[in-house]
């Protein structure tokens, strides 16, 4: 959101890349903004993400070593979506931090640090 770009700024600060205006906000509706990384920047950030265990992760290593790939552009994205369209598999099945990162964009969901 426009009204908090405090993450974003983190992640242009930390990564590169850029914030972008990505709608101007009508009526109810406020502006938002987007933060976007290309190139070394998205590579640098791929490379941090395969940190979190993720469904991603071959995306993320394909992108994070496309740097020093001589593999073309074309080629590359041509193998991402063809992974983009293959079923997603976790290992080590769905955790708590998984499932609430995915479906509680409000923080409800809380997990007891007593609980099984």
């Amino acid at each position: 959101s426009s009204a908090r770009p405090e993450a974003l700024l983190r992640l242009f600060s930390t990564f590169g890349g850029g914030v972008y205006a990505q709608g101007r906000g009508k009526g109810s509706r406020a502006p938002s903004l987007q933060w976007a990384a290309s190139g070394e920047a998205a590579a640098r950030v791929a490379e941090a993400m395969l940190r979190v265990p993720s469904l991603k992760r071959q995306q993320l290593e394909l992108v994070a070593a496309s740097r020093f790939s001589k593999v073309s552009h074309v080629a590359i994205c041509e193998k991402l979506r063809r992974l983009r369209a293959e079923p997603a598999f976790m290992p080590g099945g769905c955790t708590w931090p998984y499932f609430a990162g995915f479906f509680d964009a409000e923080g409800s969901v809380v997990v007891s640090p007593n609980s099984a």
